[in-house]
Formats: structure tokens, sequence, C-alpha cells
């Protein structure tokens, strides 16, 4: 078997998956994502899977693969707006995902940019680059209100870093986590 990695994710953050891919026998060839349908439909042919990032799967590169070899696509992450997913369907390419393996990076990730918005760390940081100072004053997030479309994994990670900074939580979700609405005082905003 021979697997083609390309997330940058899976190969730069250090874990137990790597030994994990490394024990299975496969050839495993890495190329530094994202990679582009250009790239892709010279070399997809050679390989029987592919663990990927944010490439382009498009028709021509799927069905370029499935001439080939491929069999399954995984996707190392949740979101899947990259492959086309009629078309791997349509050629019997399965395709999967990784729920939950970056749920609290994209979390904090998404904190840490409304911490530099509240606190204008991104115009200091272009300001001081420039040569000029500029005093900006930031805003507390202390008791201020955040709102949270979705409460899947990620959504309850927000929550969980707002609560500590002693936020009020509202939410929005078609289904709801009772248990979690109360014991982090989140309040339904559904209409």
């Amino acid at each position: 078997m021979k697997v083609l990695l390309t997330t940058t994710s899976f190969q730069d953050t250090p874990g137990k998956h790597h030994n994990v891919l490394n024990d299975t026998g496969y050839m495993v060839d890495k190329i530094r994502g994202p990679v582009k349908e250009d790239v892709l439909l010279p070399i997809i042919a050679d390989y029987d899977g592919v663990i990927c990032g944010d490439d382009y799967y498009t028709k021509k590169v799927l069905k370029k693969g499935k001439e080939g070899k491929l069999k399954v696509i995984s996707k190392y992450g949740i979101g899947m707006d990259k492959i086309d997913l009629i078309a791997a369907d349509g050629l019997g390419i399965t395709v999967t995902n990784c729920p939950g393996v970056n749920h609290i990076t994209v979390a904090e990730h998404t904190f840490s940019l409304v911490l530099a918005f509240v606190k204008n760390i991104s115009d200091e940081i272009n300001y001081t680059r420039s040569g000029e100072w500029t005093r900006m004053i930031g805003r507390e997030i202390y008791n201020k209100k955040l709102g949270v479309a979705g409460l899947g994994r990620i959504g309850k990670e927000v929550i969980l870093r707002a609560k500590a900074f002693g936020m009020e939580l509202l939410a929005y979700d078609q289904y709801f986590d009772k248990e979690f609405l109360k014991k982090y005082k989140v309040k339904v905003c559904n209409t």
C-alpha cells in the first residue's frame, strides 16, 4: 500500500499519530499541502490512499486517481469542502474525516482572534513595524457577551475559554446539550 500524506498539521504536530502511521508498514510519501489540482494530477494514480489537509480533490483528480490505485481519502480534520464528494461517491472512492482531531486548536485560534481584535494587537504590531508608536486602548472582555453559533466540539471549547474570561455566554444551535448549557450558564438564542 502506498499513501500520500499532504496535511501539514499532521506532519508538524508531534504525537502518537506518527507512530501509528509508521507502524502500518505502508509506504508514505509526504508533500506539504495544500496541494492544487495541477500537482495532484500527475501523481494521484500511484496512491492507494491519501491523508489530506486542504487539498483540491476535484472530479478530474479523483477520476485520475481511480484510473490508478486510489481507494480512500481521509481528511485530517472535519471540513471536506475541497473534496468533490459526489464524484468520489460515483467513482467508489471512500472519503472519511477525523472529527475531534483539531477542535481544541480551532477553539484556541478562535479565541486568540477575539483577544487580538478586542486588544487591537494587529493594529499595534503594524504601527510598531512602521516605526510609529500609537497608543491604543483595548477593551476588556470580562462581563461582555459572546455569542457562539453551533455548540458542537468546537463551539463548546470556545465556550469553555470564554467562561474562564468571565464572559456572558449566548449560543445558537439546532440541538442543545442541556447539561452543558446548565453547567456553563449558557443562554439559548434560537430566534
